[in-house]
């Protein structure tokens, strides 16, 4: 992966992580329902006495509060875990593959993006946004990049942007047995914080699909340490 010089200018802090899993066939769906029923009963006692201000206060969901707010917007995934602390909602989503990433990512309170393999071509560029780029969501509306957002594009295709998620093309479905898993790590994230939060998906995808091969994870620093 490539990190455009709009970055190093704009956003010199920001590391990203990726992770490859193949072969997420054949789903132990059964023991991944146990494993994510215990894992959200630990989450919700750990944040029992859920306070929404303090938790923005709280690393590294801090981090992410001041990127959004630049741009007048809430975290939302802050408002993940809140609806799986306060609301009691359960985590679904339309395959297992989504469902390990939701959870690894309410868990440790950053910023994913999942995308299906097969539909990349592996010309990966992380850019800060000129302002004006246009990509389809996975919700199928168009969007327009902001100045300054960070997002990743294979060669020229927008893939995810930190403000408005991911793209459609590249989205995961219950047919996608290929996935690139993306962290964004804005000002603050660490390196550390992405090494416990692959070590809960790696964790989570092999118990979703028992037969999978998860790589190692890869970390792009905008400037190395």
């Amino acid at each position: 992966m490539r990190i455009d010089d709009n970055v190093v200018a704009r956003h010199p802090a920001t590391i990203m992580g990726l992770l490859e899993a193949q072969g997420l066939t054949g789903a132990d769906t059964a023991g991944w329902d146990s494993l994510k029923t215990r894992e959200t009963e630990t989450f919700r006692h750990r944040l029992r006495d859920y306070n929404r201000k303090a938790a923005s206060l709280t690393h590294p969901v801090s981090c992410y509060t001041r990127y959004y707010r630049r741009y007048g917007k809430s975290y939302p995934v802050q408002l993940q875990m809140e609806s799986v602390v306060l609301k009691a909602r359960d985590i679904k989503a339309a395959c297992l593959a989504v469902e390990t990433m939701f959870l690894a990512e309410v868990r440790h309170g950053l910023l994913v993006a999942g995308h299906d393999t097969s539909t990349l071509r592996g010309d990966f560029v992380l850019d800060a946004a000129a302002g004006g780029e246009t990509f389809t969501t996975v919700s199928g509306q168009s969007r327009t990049l902001k100045v300054d957002d960070l997002y990743l594009a294979d060669g020229d295709v927008i893939l995810s942007s930190v403000l408005e998620g991911q793209a459609q093309a590249s989205s995961l479905t219950a047919d996608s047995t290929d996935v690139l898993y993306c962290v964004y790590g804005v000002e603050g994230v660490t390196r550390t914080d992405m090494e416990a939060f692959f070590d809960d998906l790696r964790r989570y995808i092999l118990t979703a699909y028992p037969h999978a091969s998860v790589g190692c994870p890869a970390y792009h620093a905008a400037v190395p340490a």
